[in-house]
């Protein structure tokens, strides 16, 4: 497929689905971008970047550069999946895997 630049190592599947390899759905990207289109892990909430936390509320948490970031922690699962978000959005741009990819998520308090 298209011509590939010397900075960039791994294929990003745009949709997520590997089994998909039109070109049309493939892009050049380097680790840190490929990372941030992957799926959800597997945890106990339903949204990507989210982990029950000790206090028994959701905590937010998103991978940087090989560590994990505290992004805070909320009453609701949704909340903490919209400060993933609005990290995500901020820290790998057009390959950002989103919880709520339709829905804006400037401007809500964390």
């Amino acid at each position: 497929f298209m011509g590939k630049p010397s900075d960039l190592h791994d294929v990003d599947h745009i949709n997520g689905n590997r089994a998909d390899n039109r070109l049309c759905n493939l892009r050049w990207a380097n680790r840190t971008q490929n990372n941030g289109n992957s799926r959800a892990g597997r945890g106990a909430s339903q949204y990507r970047g989210v982990v029950k936390g000790q206090s028994g509320r959701w905590a937010a948490q998103i991978g940087k550069k090989g560590k994990h970031v505290f992004l805070g922690e909320y009453t609701t699962q949704e909340e903490a999946a919209r400060a993933y978000d609005r990290e995500a959005k901020q820290y790998f741009g057009a390959f950002a895997r989103l919880n709520f990819p339709d829905i804006a998520t400037e401007g809500v308090a964390p």
